[in-house]
């Protein structure tokens, strides 16, 4: 079908709809309808005027858009779509955590593995607890258990030490899934973990350094007086590509 009879077809449709659209706002004063009744008549022939506006729209674009462009536009859509669910699926825990595997600090386990490390298993006297790598950008790790959310801010590490600092939020608990902006802010505590069989109180001493910036890059600033937003840049350790996990 030609342009000029599709944008026929539109107008077309347009003038009708909106004709009896226009009917029916007068209805309202000049006949004995109930109110809730034309309200109810009015948002079906508004709805179908919008679908069939878009519809047509669509398809004039199709019919005049180049198939060359067209097929770039799609591929690049797709592109970004797969972008997207690699990005939701990608989010690891560091490969400093990876390859030592067990963690400890005053009265917790924390067990990495190279098969889901996705997937951080806290163990302690309250039993066991795994905790699932939600989000990640710049030094900012967002962990989840159920619909409670902690933001992570790795401050300082030395793998040949083993011993790491990092900075972290009370649990939070969201109804909705939230975005990294959301749980990364507020206070942050910090926290000392070392690999196991090392003596945590002399590795602790090793080890200091402060917060920070306390807001991922590109997060709009909630506390004037207290909020530091970081610099954008790259993960330096995203786990995605650890030594020790070449294997799996």
């Amino acid at each position: 079908m030609d342009i000029s009879k599709l944008k026929s077809l539109r107008a077309g449709n347009k003038a009708s709809v909106t004709k009896v659209f226009n009917k029916l706002e007068d209805a309202i004063v000049d006949t004995p309808l109930e109110p809730e009744e034309i309200c109810t008549l009015l948002e079906a022939v508004e709805k179908k005027k919008k679908n069939y506006d878009y519809s047509f729209t669509v398809r004039i674009w199709i019919a005049q858009t180049p198939k060359a462009i067209m097929l770039k536009m799609l591929a690049s859509i797709l592109l970004l779509s797969a972008c997207f669910v690699a990005a939701s699926s990608n989010c690891k825990y560091q490969c400093y955590r990876l390859d030592v595997g067990t963690w400890i600090n005053e009265n917790r386990a924390f067990i990495w593995s190279c098969a889901n490390p996705t997937v951080l298993t806290i163990l302690s006297v309250n039993g066991v607890e795994e905790r699932v790598c939600y989000a990640r950008r710049g030094p900012f790790l967002v962990s989840r258990v159920g619909n409670t959310y902690r933001c992570i801010k790795d401050v300082a590490y030395n793998t040949k030490v083993g011993v790491a600092l990092i900075y972290i939020t009370p649990p939070k608990i969201y109804l909705k899934e939230p975005s990294i902006c959301e749980v990364c802010s507020g206070r942050y505590m910090p926290r000392v973990s070392v690999a196991k069989g090392l003596n945590h109180e002399r590795a602790r001493q090793t080890i200091s350094a402060p917060l920070g910036c306390n807001r991922p890059a590109f997060c709009p600033i909630k506390d004037w007086y207290n909020d530091k937003p970081c610099s954008p840049g790259l993960i330096n350790d995203d786990g995605l590509v650890c030594k020790s996990c070449i294997r799996y």
